[in-house]
């Protein structure tokens, strides 16, 4: 197995390396800015992924609640009582005349 490039070339390294170096300190704010930018526009993604999981959620609670309550009109108007209480029925005791 060959030896590795740093170790066959250190002069070309050496240089490589002291190239890259003098990038990052000449363009610097330029690197820190592309930075800057590319987290504001994963964090905008990841925000954007939510709100959208949170309105398909609401949507769907929205179709739950108008369906319940179109299946609630058809029975009132077929004069069923759950029809006019819905989910909560009241309780036998409550239905008695006041004295």
């Amino acid at each position: 197995m060959h030896a590795s490039f740093p170790s066959r070339h250190p002069v070309l390294t050496g240089l490589g390396a002291l190239l890259v170096l003098g990038f990052v300190l000449e363009y610097w704010p330029l690197i820190v800015l592309a930075g800057v930018i590319a987290a504001t526009m994963f964090a905008g993604s990841r925000l954007w992924d939510r709100h959208l999981q949170v309105k398909a959620q609401q949507e769907r609670a929205r179709a739950a609640l108008a369906a319940r309550a179109d299946y609630e009109h058809q029975q009132y108007i077929a004069g069923n009582p759950v029809g006019l209480f819905g989910q909560y029925t009241p309780h036998p005791d409550s239905r008695q005349e006041p004295r």
